[in-house]
């Protein structure tokens, strides 16, 4: 994914954000994993696991997108401020 730098420049933070909000949670959680020839417990078990596992990845990536369009906001807003601070000393 790279590093990006988040600035009061609301382009470099959509840039930035967008390599986190271009992920989709609600197919994650939707996704489910069936073993349907197996009868072992341990393979009842992983397939368990493996489906409360995408469960939880599902909403981490929604927990990161709401965070990330936090900051796209807050760039918009330092951006603001620096364009009136800039105004007010003539530039």
């Amino acid at each position: 994914m790279g590093t990006s730098r988040i600035s009061s420049d609301t382009m470099v933070a959509k840039d930035a954000v967008s390599k986190l909000t271009s992920l989709v949670g609600d197919g994650i959680q939707n996704e489910n994993v069936e073993f349907s020839i197996s009868t072992l417990p341990c393979m009842k078990n992983a397939q368990k696991l493996t489906n409360t596992m995408l469960t939880d990845i599902g909403e981490l990536v929604e927990t990161i997108q709401t965070q990330a369009d936090k900051i796209t906001g807050l760039a918009e807003v330092i951006e603001n401020r620096d364009q009136l601070a800039g105004q007010s000393w003539g530039f």
